[in-house]
């Protein structure tokens, strides 16, 4: 009798983990107060671009710390998530689940997320490859996982694209710098579940790509070929910049510091002497390098204290 209770008590306290991620989607703590996607075929690749501006909110009043989830079509690819609100440029580690008609990014962010504080990301992706050439259809699937007040979707027509078709039939809201048309749709009130597919086709006699990858950054994704996410070449640059930079530091403390006992003396003498020396420009401006590095992250405090009485013994 004994074991048969242990194992209806084991039986039941599996089957209230397995409804526990139900409740916890039906009743998430977070919520979307906006969203915008622009669905952009064939924009860089023979893909569809998907880019994504996101803004949660926590509702409750206690600090959230759980995973995020969002949906995405099934099959994506060079799947990326960004933290707009920091200006850490890294990429989140994102967990792609699969939930029958559809997949499901998950993500972990970086910091607690407080009561009623906006948490902004941008998430992107590509799926669907398209026929080269031809008749070509798609259709642009997204069913909300959490309460949503408005949802924006601007579809952007290929540039040498023909007969360009959509259902629903979105509204045509112009047509940007580039050449490319775009259509909008606006919705509001989505409540988990609710879903929203957008079927389109046109024909196209060309198989490339509406714009070309830049050939010196050919890493970068389509979001940063069109203003969004992707390395940019300065995020590339400045932390070159200041590698080098720490690598002369490093150098001059090592060659300096075999010589070290020859000059200390002299440098205790002749400080007091030198107070009202001209000001050093290059040292300035090192110093003033130095601490930009501290305030973006690059180096600790400790490094940039290190660092700074180093520069100051070389430029005194």
């Amino acid at each position: 009798m004994k074991k048969n209770l242990l194992l209806f008590t084991a039986f039941l306290f599996i089957m209230l983990l397995q409804a526990a991620p139900v409740w916890a989607e039906k009743d998430s703590p977070v919520k979307i107060s906006n969203l915008e996607v622009s669905v952009m075929p064939e924009y860089d690749t023979a893909d569809v671009l998907v880019l994504n501006t996101i803004n949660f909110i926590n509702t409750t009043d206690q600090p959230f710390s759980g995973e995020i989830r969002f949906p995405v079509p099934k099959r994506t690819t060079n799947n990326i998530v960004k933290e707009t609100a920091t200006n850490n440029d890294n990429h989140l580690a994102v967990r792609v689940e699969d939930r029958g008609d559809y997949s499901e990014f998950v993500w972990q962010p970086t910091q607690s997320i407080q009561p009623n504080v906006a948490y902004p990301v941008h998430l992107e992706f590509y799926y669907n490859p398209l026929p080269g050439t031809g008749n070509k259809e798609f259709t642009y699937f997204y069913k909300n996982s959490m309460n949503t007040d408005s949802m924006k979707i601007n579809l952007q027509q290929p540039l040498t694209a023909q007969n360009f078709k959509m259902e629903p039939v979105g509204q045509l809201l112009g047509q940007d710098n580039a050449g490319f048309k775009v259509y909008g749709f606006n919705f509001t009130g989505l409540k988990p579940g609710d879903k929203k597919d957008i079927k389109i086709s046109y024909t196209k006699n060309d198989p490339n790509p509406s714009m070309q990858k830049p050939a010196a950054n050919s890493g970068q994704t389509g979001a940063g070929a069109s203003g969004g996410g992707g390395m940019s070449t300065a995020a590339i640059a400045i932390p070159l910049v200041a590698l080098v930079f720490l690598g002369v530091i490093i150098a001059v403390k090592a060659t300096g510091s075999r010589e070290t006992h020859r000059y200390n003396g002299r440098k205790r003498e002749t400080k007091g002497k030198d107070s009202g020396k001209p000001f050093n420009s290059k040292l300035a401006k090192e110093k003033k390098r130095l601490r930009q590095m501290l305030l973006n992250g690059e180096i600790s405090e400790e490094t940039y204290h290190e660092l700074l009485m180093d520069i100051e013994e070389e430029y005194s």
